[in-house]
């Protein structure tokens, strides 16, 4: 990874064609997560702050980030980003087959990943009729991923996770976690 020449992309086989700006990771942690699903907006909230608050870094969200064309979103939002990271969150709250692929990325460019699983305080308990309706809205394709917290974490479950509940218990864990990745 020392500099963008060297950069391989096995999406087309060749050398990245996308200009890296800083092939040097910056203070920045790149969060790989689902979206769009029942407690997103408070995870992203919660790694948010906590990346600022403990790490002192700039967090980097996908969906915050300029689209390209239609074949370059990967590269524009998600490759790109994490090169110039220095470490990369993924919470693996909800399954979602793009955090694999992102935790992958994150792997082949030698990035530390912390791993993370939101547990909410209090788990809202859905009655019949509204599971009912949320089997009707997966079968219909209206969502596709859970809309709970799922028990068993993505497809990563075998690797060691820091489950959290609040911003203040996830800086403390965080502090730790990077002390020992140091």
């Amino acid at each position: 990874m020392s500099d963008e020449k060297n950069i391989y992309c096995p999406r087309i086989e060749a050398g990245c064609p996308h200009q890296i700006t800083n092939a040097n990771p910056t203070k920045t942690c790149f969060i790989i997560m689902a979206y769009e699903e029942r407690f997103s907006e408070e995870i992203e909230n919660i790694l948010s702050n906590a990346i600022k608050k403990s790490l002192n870094f700039n967090p980097v969200l996908a969906k915050g980030l300029k689209k390209g064309g239609s074949t370059d979103i990967f590269c524009t939002r998600v490759c790109k980003p994490i090169i110039e990271s220095l470490y990369c969150i993924l919470d693996c709250t909800y399954k979602n087959t793009n955090i694999g692929i992102e935790y992958a990325t994150a792997q082949k460019f030698g990035k530390p990943v912390i791993i993370t699983k939101y547990k909410p305080k209090k788990i809202i308990k859905l009655t019949g009729e509204e599971e009912k309706i949320l089997e009707k809205l997966k079968k219909k394709g209206a969502i596709q991923y859970s809309k709970i917290p799922l028990d068993v974490p993505t497809d990563i479950s075998g690797i060691f996770y820091i489950e959290y509940s609040g911003e203040e218990e996830l800086n403390k864990k965080l502090l730790e976690a990077i002390e020992v990745k140091n």
